[in-house]
């Protein structure tokens, strides 16, 4: 017996309505993951630090690195042994990296001031500190460190350094393929505590 043509006419109501939703699903989804990025990972980077004189002239510089995941998705750092990263220009040994390098004292007027040179290989210089900035979320080879969105977490870590200006580059390597961010700072030892801007949220998980 063939149905009412009222039921016929609704079913096909129904897979419109249907088709239709599935469509403007799709539209929706592409215009957050393409043209909004949501998909994308983004992190912020901020520095503070404070310096305190120990014995023979040298200073004790703290620095307080703070990363802020500001985009939609999970960030995670990378877990491969060191070197992290690698090209002709540079090596990083730490996924969370903080590197200082003091400027010469000598200096003339109009000299532009950068980490990278002409010379191929130059970073970390040998006379380089390099800093593990995630060195508590380390288990032997193991890493276990990653970022909700939203969350933003403090990174410290210190050394004796002799009085000067000094440049220091952080980086980050996160464990999905482009995900690299970095930043440079200039600190001057002894100085004043830079302050840093307020994050909008800060959190966190105890490293282990």
């Amino acid at each position: 017996m063939n149905e009412p043509s009222w039921l016929q006419l609704s079913d096909a109501v129904q897979r419109w309505v249907t088709a239709l939703g599935i469509i403007a699903g799709g539209i929706w989804a592409a215009y957050r993951f393409g043209i909004r990025r949501e998909k994308e990972s983004a992190l912020a980077m901020d520095l503070a630090y404070s310096t305190v004189a120990q014995g023979d002239g040298d200073h004790l510089l703290f620095c307080d690195v703070i990363i802020t995941n500001c985009g939609k998705v999970r960030i995670s750092a990378i877990g491969e042994d060191a070197p992290v990263y690698s090209d002709k220009l540079e090596r990083l040994a730490y996924a969370a990296d903080l590197l200082l390098r003091r400027l010469p004292s000598d200096l003339p007027r109009n000299t532009p001031i950068g980490w990278f040179g002409d010379t191929a290989g130059e970073s970390p210089r040998p006379d380089d500190i390099e800093l593990n900035l995630l060195e508590a979320f380390e288990s032997g080879s193991e890493m276990d460190f990653w970022m909700e969105p939203g969350e933003a977490y403090h990174l410290g870590r210190g050394a004796v350094v002799a009085p000067g200006l000094y440049l220091a580059l952080v980086s980050f390597v996160g464990s999905r393929t482009g995900e690299f961010w970095r930043r440079l700072f200039l600190i001057q030892v002894p100085g004043r505590v830079h302050e840093s801007a307020p994050s909008a949220q800060v959190s966190g998980r105890a490293p282990g």
